[in-house]
């Protein structure tokens, strides 16, 4: 729940602001990308992570994904500004998005319950 939470941060933020996030994007030399529509995108995938951690949907696959985003975030810190406070707190996010992914692919599935009416 908690990396949900701070993936749905995030992308709510890259969603409502995200002129202030155009620095993080790496400049990829000969290639024309507007900084906008990724950060924007990049938003989407981080929100819509945060709702499926939340309502638990596919838990294992939605924490390898977020895994695989964090460590995007990271590569691109690394290639774009080098090591750095931002840097260091995506790593941490990034082995929080690790252990969770762990945790959840040794978990066996839980059986299905029978829907409740109040």
């Amino acid at each position: 729940m908690a990396t949900g939470l701070v993936l749905g941060c995030f992308g709510v933020w890259e969603l409502t602001a995200p002129g202030q996030w155009t620095d993080y994007v790496p400049q990829i030399p000969g290639a024309h990308l507007q900084a906008i529509p990724l950060v924007v995108a990049h938003g989407w995938v981080l929100f819509m992570l945060a709702v499926a951690a939340w309502i638990n949907f596919r838990p294992a696959v939605t924490a390898w994904l977020a895994v695989a985003v964090l460590a995007e975030v990271v590569a691109a810190l690394v290639w774009g500004s080098g090591i750095t406070s931002t840097l260091i707190r995506d790593v941490g996010l990034l082995a929080l998005a690790l252990v969770w992914a762990i945790e959840e692919t040794g978990r066996a599935p839980e059986p299905p319950r029978p829907p409740r009416y109040w």
